[in-house]
């Protein structure tokens, strides 16, 4: 049975919208975490899902099936903050009817993600030095202790199994990704990929996302390759915090010796980031500039990520 080879999911809780279509009997609920016209409370949701229960008879590969009358089944796609969270409202839901010695409603819930690890931008946008909002992890792992959540890593939805096939085989199936490409700015040689990369490229490559070792080579290039000893200028351009995180995780590594410096002695920055950036000890001098296209007033970065810039040794 598919779910039995899923790991247990976390869902957030979040605006949602319901789709429903008919497969023969079975009616099966798709929510869609990127839609925002539904602004219900998570009480809507709960009442459909024990409706739908008691038309319903979940196929199993086993003859018992007394365990599986009052369970509906609920396949999150996606184990970032969003899935994560709405794994929590609903085995908050389960405790509550546990409470109550009301088990007419259980939810079974199956994390599915396309990474071997689960907890997407936390683990792998956050930067390392903001240990602070890091720490969600431990919070999300303490979910897993749940005989109701598993977690599937390494399932590629679309590639490896289909939509379709999600929805034929659980009575939920919601969709929690995140984004996976970038907004393009329609500027001249934007395709040209020579020394320019995304904020998304560049901050998952130092957090250690699988996906993306190929920046080192980017990095490397771009800032230590030349034979000449001149001084490097990075641009970047924006001005939110993930503008700011760039731009700080840049300037650690030109201000500190290894020995020093905080990124490598107390965070998780990521090893290849740690060897391409720090050279050795060897400091690469660099200019960094950031360009918004409006002024500081209207900048979307907050007071907390422009403090941590005027904390930098100079």
């Amino acid at each position: 049975m598919l779910r039995k080879l899923i790991l247990k999911p976390i869902i957030q809780q979040q605006r949602c919208r319901c789709f429903c279509s008919t497969y023969g009997r079975k009616k099966n609920i798709l929510i869609s975490s990127s839609a925002s016209s539904y602004d219900g409370t998570n009480n809507r949701i709960l009442l459909s899902f024990e409706q739908e229960k008691r038309r319903r008879r979940w196929m199993t590969t086993t003859n018992d099936t007394s365990d599986n009358n009052n369970k509906i089944h609920v396949a999150i796609v996606g184990s970032g903050p969003s899935g994560c969270y709405t794994a929590k409202y609903l085995l908050q839901h389960n405790q509550q009817q546990q409470q109550e010695e009301n088990q007419q409603c259980v939810f079974n819930i199956d994390l599915i993600d396309r990474l071997p690890t689960p907890f997407g931008l936390v683990r792998n946008g956050v930067a390392p030095d903001h240990e602070d909002v890091k720490n969600a992890q431990n919070d999300f792992t303490g979910y897993f202790q749940d005989n109701n959540l598993s977690f599937l890593g390494n399932i590629n939805v679309g590639k490896d199994i289909s939509l379709k096939e999600l929805r034929s085989a659980y009575d939920i199936v919601v969709l929690a990704y995140g984004c996976e490409s970038d907004r393009a700015l329609g500027i001249p040689d934007e395709d040209n990929k020579k020394n320019i990369l995304s904020a998304r490229e560049f901050v998952a490559w130092y957090n250690g996302h699988p996906d993306y070792d190929y920046v080192g080579v980017i990095v490397q290039e771009a800032l230590f390759s030349s034979s000449e000893n001149s001084r490097k200028h990075v641009v970047v351009i924006g001005n939110g915090n993930v503008a700011l995180d760039c731009a700080r995780i840049l300037a650690k590594s030109i201000n500190n010796s290894n020995d020093d410096n905080d990124l490598i002695q107390t965070t998780d920055l990521a090893d290849r980031a740690v060897t391409t950036l720090f050279q050795g000890g060897q400091q690469q001098p660099m200019d960094i500039t950031i360009v918004g296209r409006r002024g500081h007033v209207q900048a979307s970065f907050t007071i907390k990520e422009l403090r941590e810039l005027t904390k930098l040794d100079k």
